[in-house]
């Protein structure tokens, strides 16, 4: 286990025993940090490098985020210029990470827990990356990232392979989000898995499976 910095993202690091089939970057929530998504790493993907990043926003002692969002009785409300400065700097950390490791980006895959999944689906419709596949845990969509694949889709949507998990009693938020993000993901054409699990908001023993087989799946 190794800390580093990827772009201006710090990072840990878990390499696996032979040499990396690929890499697996993981995404943790608000008011949490890297450390917290590690454990999932070699479960989802004993075979490849595991890379945790780090969110750019200190909220409290070890806790982070990718965006301040504030939870309303209208839904949440959420800082669109903070995500979007987010959004840049993953890519940059991906790119980085690319060129330390002499992993191709086509060999990065990536696995997003809540406001981590938030992005993870931002990276799904709005990075010109060509990464691997896309696992998004309990997220949601954000307005801005839906009206970019209306009015300027990218033409590799369709080889975007992506997975969205969710709880059917998500207490946090709500299932509807993920069915609303599942509405956007299928018009805009990308290659989509789509499930409910019988849990709140948490990455439940029977998604990890599931990302599990889907991940290692050609």
């Amino acid at each position: 286990m190794h800390t580093q910095n990827f772009g201006d993202l710090s990072a840990i690091t878990l390499a696996p025993p032979g040499n990396p089939n690929g890499a697996l970057v993981l995404l943790h929530g608000v008011g949490s940090n890297e450390r917290n998504m590690l454990e999932l790493g070699p479960i989802l993907a004993e075979d490849r490098l595991i890379v945790s990043l780090r969110g750019p926003l200190v909220l409290g002692a070890n806790a982070f985020a990718w965006f301040h969002v504030q939870f309303t009785a209208h839904g949440p409300i959420h800082n669109w210029d903070e995500a979007k400065k987010s959004l840049q700097l993953i890519e940059e950390a991906l790119l980085d990470l690319s060129d330390k490791t002499k992993i191709p980006l086509e060999k990065i895959s990536i696995f997003g827990f809540s406001q981590g999944a938030i992005m993870t689906i931002g990276l799904a419709l709005q990075s010109e990356l060509p990464l691997e596949k896309y696992i998004a845990s309990s997220g949601r969509t954000l307005p801005e990232f839906a009206q970019a694949s209306e009015k300027s889709p990218l033409a590799s949507y369709r080889d975007r392979k992506i997975f969205i998990g969710h709880g059917e009693y998500d207490s946090k938020l709500p299932v509807a989000l993920a069915r609303n993000t599942e509405r956007i993901l299928r018009s805009a054409d990308l290659d989509l898995i789509y499930k409910e699990y019988p849990a709140d908001h948490s990455v439940s023993p029977e998604l990890i499976t599931d990302a599990r087989k889907w991940l290692k799946s050609l």
